[in-house]
């Protein structure tokens, strides 16, 4: 999995790491930015179906992201 040095700051900020089990690190899910490309602190998650979530959510259809390297 590649993160960016802003993404993994704004997740520690949070008090995620890419190993915690927590939207943010979750193969449904997706994050949204602002206009200028910044992050903001919300996504949403296409499984099972659309809902809103924040990064540090989690629900009971966590799937990690796996390496793609």
């Amino acid at each position: 999995m590649v993160i960016t040095y802003e993404r993994l700051r704004e997740l520690r900020f949070l008090g995620v790491t890419p190993e915690t089990e927590c939207c943010a690190n979750c193969e449904h899910f997706h994050q949204h930015y602002n206009k200028d490309g910044g992050l903001i602190f919300a996504g949403h998650c296409c499984y099972p179906r659309m809902k809103p979530r924040k990064g540090y959510d989690l629900c009971k259809y966590f799937k990690g992201k796996e390496d793609t390297e």
